[in-house]
């Protein structure tokens, strides 16, 4: 009777505590090789950050649950718990197979992946990608969803009817609309192929970010320099304005950007939904609230 009273005791300590240890079962996600033709990396960069949020999810409800007493805990918490794990290990299983499979996939004219590549995800009308050896990406050469190679020092500009969205490798996206004009002042890749650092020197038009990994990772590894002054980016979504004049705003939507403005170096932070507007002579209002509707 005492060995039966033990071993159920056991069993219910183990059942109602999910122990870190189910990480250790759980495949690791694949690495996606950087010669993988660019139409599929790009899908596979896609799933892979979903699974990663996924994962974080779990893990998150897993500490929730264990850091409940064992009266508030039950075994259909429990059973979620392993259900969602199992999904999870499929899930990733699947992945593992697409991104095996995928160095079968033969490779487009002009599509092979290299570490300065990006995807022009959608243009249309006038723009130049000109890049310091002398290559020259435009709408005469490159069409919606055409790799381009984009890497320090590379200037692009658009016309009155131009507009460029450009993918990096870390998910960050970039539109840039009309008559707009911005250089990639520092464009660094990881070893794993990632953007490392990412500097940008905007200096007319309209230009729109939603940060991807690097800014997550390091924040300082994102920064966007205007005539007025410089925007530390900090896992952000925002747009922002320069007119011919030198006058514009600043519109955030997610995140939250330290703005250090030229003219007198004291760095403030906007964040939530929020607009600033500076002036010809670098002087910034005060955040004024973004109209919710007022978005993507």
């Amino acid at each position: 009777m005492v060995i039966t009273g033990l071993f159920l005791c056991l069993c219910m300590q183990q059942f109602f505590f999910y122990a870190p240890a189910y990480a250790e079962k759980i495949p690791a996600l694949s690495l996606i090789p950087a010669d993988v033709r660019f139409d599929i990396r790009v899908e596979l960069m896609k799933k892979k950050a979903v699974l990663e949020e996924d994962f974080a999810t779990f893990e998150k409800a897993a500490q929730t649950f264990n850091e409940k007493e064992a009266k508030d805990q039950s075994d259909l918490e429990f059973q979620q718990l392993e259900d969602w794990r199992n999904r999870y290990i499929e899930a990733v299983k699947r992945f593992n197979r697409e991104v095996v499979e995928s160095r079968n996939a033969k490779v487009l004219p002009g599509n092979k992946w290299t570490p300065q590549t990006v995807g022009a995800a959608s243009v249309r009308g006038s723009f130049s990608i000109q890049n310091r050896d002398g290559s020259i990406f435009s709408n005469a050469n490159v069409s919606a969803g055409t790799a381009v190679r984009l890497e320090s020092g590379a200037r692009v500009t658009t016309g009155p009817t131009g507009h460029v969205q450009c993918l990096l490798l870390d998910q960050t996206v970039f539109t840039i609309g009309p008559n707009s004009n911005m250089i990639i002042d520092e464009f660094v890749y990881d070893t794993d192929m990632s953007p490392k650092k990412v500097s940008v020197l905007m200096s007319i038009g309209f230009f729109r970010w939603v940060t991807g990994k690097v800014a997550r990772k390091d924040p300082k590894a994102m920064k966007v320099t205007l005539p007025v002054g410089t925007l530390g980016i900090r896992g952000t979504d925002f747009e922002a304005f320069v007119a011919p004049d030198g006058s514009g705003y600043i519109k955030l939507f997610s995140g939250y950007i330290e703005v250090t403005p030229l003219k007198d170096g004291k760095t403030f932070q906007m964040g939530g939904k929020s607009l600033v507007r500076f002036g010809v002579d670098g002087t910034f209002s005060n955040p004024e609230a973004v109209d919710p509707a007022d978005n993507i």
